[in-house]
């Protein structure tokens, strides 16, 4: 869907969750061997090789928790986290033994747009309860509330919208009391960067453009699936532009896929969260949706039923609804609940 993010793992095809956590943690332990023996080295030189007390933890493993600890920011990814890569299903769930020195892995699926704030959190988040690992499995919030439905292993769904959540509600697989707000967002039109108002040459520099001949390709996430395409179709038909716009529409996959068709100028304009504009290269912000043009923009999370892991996953839940996440939430942009 797009490029990795700092702080990710992407395996090199599709590998199951399980298997390519693995991977990485082999790799951290190797790590914490060579650190382990250096130590040593040291010590010995030192004359110190028969002193006792804390140190680095037989198994090599070093990390939160575990005697000398790597700052996150030296990490090629955060601490307790890992990403999947982004279209294929989650895989299997993890059991207990699963994760980091036998703790616990839970498996968070989340919308696109929310992968650099989740990443983040996940890195605090495992300095704090450091045996229990997050996996995660970013895309669209219909495609992810499906994988659900289908079984997959998910221990906690941080949806885009309201529709994906209730939609599992409906099937019974989860409860209505179960759902709580993480954060609030703002539509906006976006337009390739560069000099003057939009861009060069571009033609859309207010939502009244997009109904102009000059606009040939207007990207949009797919309504089917994807929360903010809903909320940009609310916002044209709103604005009387729906009936002009519907048959140049680019229907994408998630956001970042809009921004990457605007970024490249295989679009003239897309609609997305500021957020995600905000932090994207290539790409100017033209207006923003008009008040009262769309549904609030809301985050909810929910812990399936299925949930394989729900005690810990409600550990991490409510880890991301207090005060250190929403000051990261701040910092990316997203609004209190409304």
């Amino acid at each position: 869907m797009q490029d990795s993010a700092p702080g990710t793992c992407r395996a090199a095809g599709p590998l199951p969750l399980r298997h390519a956590g693995r991977r990485r943690w082999r790799q951290g332990a190797n790590l914490g061997a060579r650190v382990l023996a250096g130590l040593v080295l040291v010590l010995v030189a030192a004359g110190l090789g028969g002193c006792g007390g804390g140190g680095v933890p037989r198994d090599g493993h070093v990390g939160p928790g575990a005697g000398a600890a790597v700052p996150a920011s030296s990490r090629e990814e955060p601490a307790g986290s890992h990403a999947s890569p982004q279209g294929g299903p989650p895989g299997p769930p993890a059991g207990p033994g699963d994760g980091p020195a036998g703790g616990t892995e839970i498996l968070v699926a989340a919308a696109a747009s929310l992968q650099e704030v989740m990443e983040e959190a996940a890195a605090a988040f495992g300095w704090v309860h450091p045996g229990i690992r997050v996996r995660f499995h970013f895309g669209s919030s219909g495609a992810l509330a499906a994988q659900v439905e289908a079984g997959a292993p998910v221990d906690l769904l941080v949806a885009a919208g309201r529709p994906p959540v209730d939609r599992l509600i409906r099937a019974g697989l989860a409860a209505p009391g179960d759902v709580r707000v993480l954060a609030g967002n703002r539509l906006v039109l976006v337009a390739p960067a560069g000099p003057g108002p939009a861009g060069p040459g571009t033609p859309v520099r207010s939502w009244a453009d997009l109904a102009g001949d000059q606009v040939r390709r207007v990207a949009l996430g797919d309504p089917a699936h994807v929360p903010a395409g809903q909320y940009g179709r609310q916002v044209l038909e709103h604005l009387g532009l729906w009936p002009a716009v519907a048959s140049r529409l680019v229907l994408d996959q998630d956001v970042r896929q809009v921004l990457h068709h605007v970024a490249a100028g295989a679009a003239d304009a897309g609609i997305v969260y500021a957020t995600d504009a905000a932090t994207a290269p290539g790409v100017r912000v033209v207006a923003e949706a008009p008040p009262g043009s769309h549904d609030p923009i809301v985050y909810p999370l929910v812990i399936p039923r299925s949930a394989p892991q729900p005690q810990a996953a409600r550990v991490f839940a409510d880890f991301l609804l207090g005060p250190e996440v929403r000051a990261i939430l701040d910092e990316h942009g997203f609004a209190p609940p409304p």
